[in-house]
């Protein structure tokens, strides 16, 4: 008498899995652990415990003061600076970020507001300065998460 068995087993990502339903548990877990990180990036979160704030104070454009950094997680201690220059990829991530927000506000005043292209440039760059501390913030909250 013949007998099959059906265990197959599934490779994904250089993973196994046993079943299918493996597979899709497992992404749709870290689908939800990849939404919770983005909250936590704009939240302000800890990339380590999730819990403390990384930042003391936000900013403020108006006053020329510039977000102020912990050195450390106040929760878990996690050291948010790994190395001296750590933060220098941040400064990619906020230009990329600069760029996006100059591209979508062009086009949406272009398109909302037709006037002269002087006046859009200076409308916009006075947006870039407000949103200084904005990118600040958010850039190296990217970096960390990423890195």
């Amino acid at each position: 008498m013949l007998s099959f068995e059906m265990s197959q087993k599934y490779k994904y990502w250089g993973i196994s899995y046993n079943s299918l339903y493996d597979i899709i548990s497992d992404f749709c877990n870290k689908k939800t652990e990849m939404k919770g990180s983005i909250q936590n990036i704009f939240k302000g979160k800890c990339p380590k415990c999730h819990k403390g704030q990384v930042f003391e104070t936000n900013g403020n454009p108006i006053l020329l003061k510039m977000p102020k950094m912990h050195t450390s997680c106040p929760n878990c201690h996690h050291h948010f600076e790994k190395e001296p220059g750590y933060f220098t990829g941040a400064m990619y991530v906020s230009y990329a970020l600069s760029i996006a927000e100059v591209v979508a506000l062009l086009i949406a005043l272009s398109l909302v507001f037709p006037m002269n292209m002087d006046y859009l440039i200076i409308f916009v760059i006075s947006l870039l300065l407000g949103l200084s501390s904005f990118n600040f913030r958010i850039s190296r909250l990217i970096w960390m998460y990423l890195f």
